[in-house]
């Protein structure tokens, strides 16, 4: 039995002859763990990822059935998140929604001349983060970016930001989105009022006005 759970022979007879009230010490100390780790992870790690935590922060090498019994013991389940959905406006007709002007048309003539952004979402350890993107259709490279917990337009007016300040593009510069409620909100347009920069949207539900940027992000 030792031999096929690679449990030494000498730590089986000290556990063996453990005092039990040592033993419940014991099991209260690991449920402590497990709970605390738990409600650490914000109530969004299983069995395993529990276990690389313990070792990696607490440097604690418990094993995956102990910490399963322990999570079934409390009723510890995993809360199940919605994933990231990009939010729409919700009247077609809206005044802020801009046409097309890119129409497809991702070969550009020189840097500067148009980019496209998008939101996406990441899993972490911790929940979901966010991240927001500019890439020049140029060259293709990512020229702005910003990374946070929530998808508010000061999501995407940082990573605008950040590719501005970046790239000082002069005026005329065309940026492509698609209709999320962050890309038509007020401080959003006015930013790129200030900066002499013409919008342009895809048509809802058409990802194949999205596709440069599409395959970057996945």
């Amino acid at each position: 039995m030792c031999e096929i759970l690679k449990v030494t022979r000498s730590n089986y007879y000290h556990w063996l002859n453990t005092d039990t009230s040592e033993k419940d010490l014991q099991t209260e100390a690991d449920t402590i763990l497990v709970k605390n780790a738990f409600k650490r992870l914000k109530q969004n790690a299983g069995a395993r990822s529990l276990k690389g935590y313990l070792e990696n922060e607490k440097s604690i090498n418990m094993s995956l059935r102990k910490i399963r019994r322990i999570m079934v013991a409390l009723g510890l389940e995993v809360k199940t998140q919605k994933k990231f959905k990009n939010g729409n406006v919700s009247h077609i007709n809206d005044p802020k929604i801009q046409p097309n002007k890119l129409s497809r048309n991702f070969m550009v003539s020189y840097p500067n001349q148009a980019w496209v952004a998008d939101i996406t979402y990441i899993k972490i350890s911790t929940g979901w983060m966010y991240l927001a993107v500019y890439i020049d259709l140029y060259s293709r490279k990512v020229v702005g970016w910003a990374l946070d917990t929530h998808m508010r337009s000061e999501l995407v007016e940082t990573a605008l930001k950040r590719a501005l300040w970046n790239r000082k593009p002069p005026k005329g510069l065309m940026v492509h989105t698609d209709q999320g409620s962050q890309f038509v909100s007020n401080n959003y347009r006015r930013l790129l009022k200030h900066w002499s920069i013409k919008q342009s949207m895809s048509r809802r539900g058409n990802c194949w006005e999205g596709l440069p940027l599409e395959g970057i992000m996945r």
